[in-house]
């Protein structure tokens, strides 16, 4: 580059050319004004490209320190850089959130645009640096920031100089450290070294409480250790531990201490929200609850009594709260009133903490070591088996469970190829069909077969598996490149399904068979009720001839009319029978039935029998057999109870039922038959016969909705006769 002489003119000017004094020097004075603009102008050219060349070259310097990345995301401290204007050329997250700011909101920026609280202690940090060249250590600035506003916080940082190759500084790296804490701290021990003291000594305590804690792993164990460590530091008398209950919504007592046993044992066994005691109203509060004294404390006034059995005049309830989930809730209580300290009520919180995070975490283990357990025996009981193959390097891990399925063993596991090759030939193809189809990159490559392995000792087992092709690529060069799935041993489920077809199969035979029976019961039946229906008219006219040939023989009559007797009762056997069958072959639909109708109906065909009936005029629900049901209980009533017996039928209308009741004055049903005598050949006492009108009964009021039972007519003194009751649901009246 020249010489600045070298580009500027030289000033010339005619010497005494008849001009004046003034006017020489007036020229000479324009000349040099003249040289000196030009010099300036090339020194302000200088200055610039020294500058730019400056600027260029620190840029270099900086763009070298690429390491400092590193060093600015993994540093556990705030750190920034920021050139000799105060301008953030890089700061780390740490820092950032110090400041209340991202980290894109600071870089190009001074610190009095982000942190004008601060800048002047800044700047003054900045020139002092620059002038000196020296590091300034572990100074302390104070103020506040956008992070934390209306907050006096501290830091202790170190500015350190950042120098090119000629010494120059160019920046400024600032490592900084909160010490708000610390210096609040310090204050706590300039206003009182014996509190600070004290708090160490509790720290230190809670510590020593912490960690023998943490080496338990029952939930009892670590309530009962808290509560006597909390009582311990706080100086109280005694105290609970309760756990909260989330299907209850209360506390159980898990832990107490130095209460009496009886006392506790009155209190409700789940302490709700709305039990008037300081845990009580915690628990409803999500808040701590202090009592200094429950006599004069208007709020503890309901509680005072159970306080008093109980043995305690104060008491605090402090909720154990881990990430925003109630545990439970631990308390204090004094024998005399007592004032609860700042101090006490800090300790009681830490110990709070702890012991709700060390609840939360044992709860957490025994949740995680019972699913654990429960998975594993799933898996075991299952015989679930896994194995993952990689497509590209035919290489297989199986677990133990799909190589003891397999019947192999060895690392690993068989590749591919090994694995097609155990399965049954039989099933071969169909399984190569369907990997084929998983490993087409058109479908989403799951799949789900079931097949036969022949394992290598010669045993059969079956196998299910099921899985998923991973894919990678594009296009046409899409293709599978791993395959991840489960076997599992259905040998058992297997047998299983063949054993229910066989029996399957000996089913729909026995089906068959009794399909063949019930016909030929059905036709046995029908002739039997056509054939002896024909007999007992012919049987009914003999007995009439004889009994007219028999006149005056009244003990040979007599025969003759047990004899028609029997004849008759045959043929209501049958007719049951054939009732019965009816109702079992046939789905009736049920409609409105006039109940009156049918009782009176029944009372028409037994004249000789005294019936006491008030009348009804309830419709139920019942359809043509209806009154088979009535004409079997007064049927019965008659039968049983001889000529002189007495019956009377009531009908009570109930909620949207009717109850009808027969009542006999006859010898009644024992207690010990009451159940039995509405099933098959279950009549016992009460006379001859199979007992098939009583069931016929039951099963109609069953067909209709209703049920049916027997009372004694008199509570208590079955002698004195029997009362049929059965319900039925009351239908709608006509239009």
């Amino acid at each position: 580059m020249p010489s600045p002489s070298e580009n500027i003119p030289e000033c010339s000017y005619p010497a005494g050319q008849g001009k004046t004094a003034p006017e020489i020097s007036g020229e000479v004075e324009q000349c040099v004004r003249e040289r000196l603009q030009e010099f300036q102008t090339e020194i302000d050219a200088l200055r610039r490209e020294n500058e730019r060349l400056k600027r260029v070259e620190n840029e270099a310097f900086l763009n070298g320190k690429q390491e400092l990345d590193l060093i600015y995301a993994s540093a556990p401290i705030g750190l920034c850089l920021i050139d000799t204007d105060t301008r953030y050329l890089r700061i780390n997250r740490i820092f950032a959130e110090m400041n209340g700011y991202s980290i894109g909101e600071h870089i190009g920026k001074r610190v009095r645009e982000i942190l004008p609280d601060l800048a002047d202690a800044a700047e003054e940090l900045t020139r002092k640096v620059v002038k000196t060249g020296e590091a300034v250590l572990n100074t302390e600035i104070q103020g506040e920031t956008p992070a934390r506003p209306g907050a006096v916080r501290y830091w202790k940082e170190t500015w350190s100089p950042l120098k090119n190759d000629r010494g120059e500084v160019v920046a400024i790296n600032i490592v900084a450290r909160e010490i708000t804490g610390q210096k609040q701290a310090e204050d706590a021990l300039h206003r009182s070294e014996g509190q600070l003291a004290l708090e160490v000594e509790t720290l230190t305590k809670l510590h020593t409480f912490s960690t023998r804690l943490l080496a338990m792993s029952d939930i009892e164990t670590v309530a009962q250790e808290a509560l006597d460590e909390l009582i311990d530091l706080v100086g109280a008398e005694m105290g609970t531990l309760q756990v909260y209950d989330p299907v209850t919504g209360g506390l159980k007592f898990m832990a107490t201490r130095a209460l009496d046993e009886a006392a506790i044992a009155s209190l409700p066994a789940v302490i709700a929200p709305d039990y008037p005691s300081t845990c009580g109203r915690a628990l409803k509060t999500r808040q701590r609850i202090i009592v200094e004294d429950t006599l004069s404390d208007p709020a503890a006034a309901a509680h005072r009594t159970p306080a008093a059995k109980l043995g305690y005049r104060a008491a605090q309830s402090t909720p154990l709260l881990a990430n925003g989930e109630l545990f439970g809730m631990i308390s204090t209580h004094f024998r005399q009133p007592h004032h609860f300290t700042e101090h006490d009520l800090r300790l009681i919180d830490l110990a709070a903490s702890h012991t709700a995070s060390l609840m939360e975490r044992t709860r957490a283990a025994e949740i995680l070591r019972e699913s654990e357990e429960r998975l594993s025996l799933a898996l075991e009981a299952a015989q679930f088996g896994t194995f993952d193959f990689d497509l590209r390097t035919r290489k297989a891990n199986w677990d133990e469970q799909s190589k003891r399925i397999f019947g192999v063993s060895g690392r690993g596991g068989p590749g591919y190829e090994g694995f097609i090759g155990l399965i049954h030939p039989d099933d071969r193809a169909r399984v190569e069909a369907v990997l084929a189809r998983a490993f087409d990159p058109a479908t989403d490559g799951t799949y789900e077969t079931e097949f036969r392995i022949i394992r290598p000792d010669g045993g059969m087992v079956w196998n299910r598996t099921a899985g998923k092709m991973y894919f990678e690529g594009e296009g046409p060069e899409r293709k599978a490149v791993r395959q991840l799935g489960i076997n599992q041993d259905i040998t058992e489920r297997k047998r299983e399904e063949e054993a229910l077809k066989r029996h399957t199969a000996e089913l729909a035979r026995l089906h068959r068979d009794l399909k063949i029976a019930n016909r030929e019961a059905n036709l046995y039946l029908d002739i039997l009720t056509h054939d002896i229906g024909n007999t007992e008219n012919v049987s009914n006219l003999y007995a009439d001839i004889l009994i007219e040939a028999l006149q005056g023989k009244e003990e040979e009559i007599g025969y003759v009319k047990k004899l028609q007797r029997s004849v008759q009762k045959s043929i209501e056997i049958l007719r049951t029978v054939s009732t019965i069958r009816r109702i079992h072959r046939t789905t009736s639909e049920l409609r409105p039935v006039g109940l009156d109708a049918a009782i009176r109906g029944v009372i028409r065909s037994s004249p000789s029998s005294t019936i006491l009936y008030d009348g009804a005029s309830s419709r139920v629900w019942g359809d043509d057999l209806f009154p088979v049901v009535m004409d079997n209980l007064v049927g019965n009533a008659v039968k049983h109870g001889g000529p002189d017996v007495e019956i009377v039928i009531r009908v009570e209308e109930l909620d949207g039922r009717v109850l009808v009741s027969v009542e006999d004055t006859g010898p009644g049903v024992p207690d010990t038959e009451k159940q039995e005598i509405f099933h098959r050949y279950e009549q016992k006492r009460r006379g001859v016969g199979e007992g098939l009108g009583l069931y016929l009964v039951r099963i109609l009021v069953e067909r209709y909705g209703g049920m049916v039972w027997v009372d004694d007519r008199v509570p208590g003194r079955p002698e004195e006769g029997a009362a049929f009751r059965f319900t039925v649901a009351t239908a709608p009246e006509s239009d």
